[in-house]
């Protein structure tokens, strides 16, 4: 069974920092990208101590790493830092388990919206599952290129 949810400990991180780049290689992102990537947005001790940070485990033990989310808290909104689903998982479903974990735990949490950017392949998923396009924003990888940024209403989620 699939779905188990924890949250991330710092002996995790090298596990979901791969789990990062391997998600993000599946969009097919060029070397140097995906090194610039690993770089830029590598999860640490500090990410872990500083946002709110979940692993989903296929088992119960929650060892088995199958993905991850990272949101910072900003006031009554939570920003969505990281969302992977492991690489060989993407398309079975996972990520919708997935969100509807994170929205439940922002929920609780008492966040009044999500907010993220996000490689423009993967705004679909996003818009699937309830959020809207609110522009877009200049990527930090390829420099020049815009990114969309989308929001989700949590308070208007029903509980």
């Amino acid at each position: 069974m699939i779905g188990f949810l924890r949250q991330a400990r710092p002996e995790d991180l090298e596990t979901i920092n791969q789990l990062a780049y391997e998600s993000e290689a599946y969009w097919s992102h060029d070397e140097a990208l995906l090194k610039q990537f690993a770089s830029l947005y590598k999860l640490t001790a500090a990410t872990l101590k500083e946002n709110i940070t979940y692993v989903m485990t296929g088992d119960c033990g929650g060892e088995n790493i199958v993905a991850f989310f990272c949101i910072k808290p900003e006031g009554h909104t939570a920003n969505l830092e990281h969302f992977y689903v492991r690489r060989d998982l993407i398309g079975q479903g996972l990520g919708r388990k997935l969100w509807r974990q994170l929205i439940g735990l922002c929920w609780e949490k008492g966040f009044d919206k999500l907010e993220g950017v996000t490689f423009p392949k993967t705004l679909p998923f996003y818009l699937k599952m309830g959020a809207s396009q609110k522009g877009s924003v200049k990527s930090k990888l390829n420099t020049g290129q815009l990114i969309p940024k989308f929001r989700f209403n949590i308070k208007n989620e029903p509980r």
